[in-house]
């Protein structure tokens, strides 16, 4: 498994993965779910997301006691 820092070239494919997997709240709750508005390109600047094999992008969160990697499939 080959796991590499995010680059700016990956932001638009970042917002494209989001927008997919969370553009269904909007109808049922009425609301932009958060991470559809996160500064995705300020994630990429801070270390924050990373690329998996090319077309997953994952989201790692150290913080607290667990280490947790957030998983999403690409959009075709």
């Amino acid at each position: 498994m080959t796991i590499r820092p995010a680059t700016a070239d990956d932001v638009p494919r970042v917002k494209a993965l989001t927008d997919a997997a969370y553009h269904h709240h909007i109808e049922r709750t009425g609301l932009v779910p958060a991470p559809m508005e996160a500064d995705h390109a300020a994630d990429v600047a801070a270390g924050k997301l990373y690329e998996r094999y090319g077309y997953e992008v994952v989201k790692r969160h150290a913080d607290g006691p667990y280490d947790r990697v957030h998983y999403r499939k690409p959009v075709s």
